[in-house]
């Protein structure tokens, strides 16, 4: 699994904790996230009762979804 950095990310911003290529494939990141970003993610993860784990998943998937409908407009 490569990893992606995008240009504002900063050293202290972004590192690959561990990928497994096994079963199951996958991997562990590691995020800084300020304490504003913390109280959201917990509150969307009580409100929904989902985890963390879960409630960043749900995100991640609909930020890609989002994507792929902009990068199909004319």
């Amino acid at each position: 699994m490569a990893a992606r950095k995008q240009r504002e990310d900063s050293p202290d911003d972004y590192e690959v904790v561990e990928v497994n290529q096994g079963d199951p494939a996958g991997a562990v990141i590691s995020v800084r996230l300020t304490p504003d970003e913390m109280d959201l993610l917990t509150s969307l993860a009580e409100a929904s009762g989902q985890t963390l784990t879960g409630t960043l998943r749900r995100g991640l998937h609909c930020l890609g979804d989002i994507g792929a409908q902009s990068s199909s407009l004319p």
